[in-house]
């Protein structure tokens, strides 16, 4: 059967997904860490994808906060360049 609730999920490439699942698939709150532990994604899902408010953060530290709509961004964005 699929998994509902809060969990971990890891990824091959070493990524690690924490947060609510529906139907064995990414739903509510989560948050998406790389390998090192740095947080690159902090926001809401359904259905497996990145949907509702939230804040990605680049390799480089920009940080882009707004809304996805199945995944993709849309509407405006607040972006905070890493160096200020």
């Amino acid at each position: 059967g699929e998994y509902d609730g809060h969990g971990v999920l890891r990824y091959p490439d070493g990524d690690v997904y924490e947060g609510g699942f529906v139907d064995g698939k990414r739903h509510g709150h989560g948050l998406e860490r790389d390998k090192k532990g740095r947080i690159f994604f902090d926001g809401f899902f359904e259905d497996g994808l990145r949907h509702g408010h939230g804040k990605k953060t680049s390799s480089n530290g920009t940080t882009y906060t707004g809304e996805w709509v199945r995944g993709d961004k849309k509407g405006p964005f607040a972006i905070t360049w890493a160096d200020g």
